[in-house]
């Protein structure tokens, strides 16, 4: 799956176009590398991402299929900020 997908899907930015933009600015680091929107994600990954002047560290666990609810987001992710 793709990165600023992911972001999206886990309700991280409210659309898509936000996490694009926001990889495209260098706010997405994955192994403190600044990534590119396409980059693809397969689990157990460290994302940092900068975003309202604050520093999140997200542990992908799974990747869901489609956008999810905001209950079932810790199905997914883990935050370790």
């Amino acid at each position: 799956m793709r990165i600023d997908k992911y972001l999206w899907c886990i309700r991280l930015f409210k659309t898509r176009s936000l996490a694009t933009n926001a990889c495209k600015k260098g706010h997405v680091k994955l192994a403190e590398a600044i990534v590119k929107p396409s980059k693809e994600l397969f689990g157990n990954e460290i994302i940092k991402v900068r975003k309202n002047q604050i520093n999140y560290q997200i542990k992908v666990l799974d990747l869901p299929e489609s956008r999810v609810g905001a209950k079932l987001v810790d199905l997914y992710r883990k935050d370790v900020t």
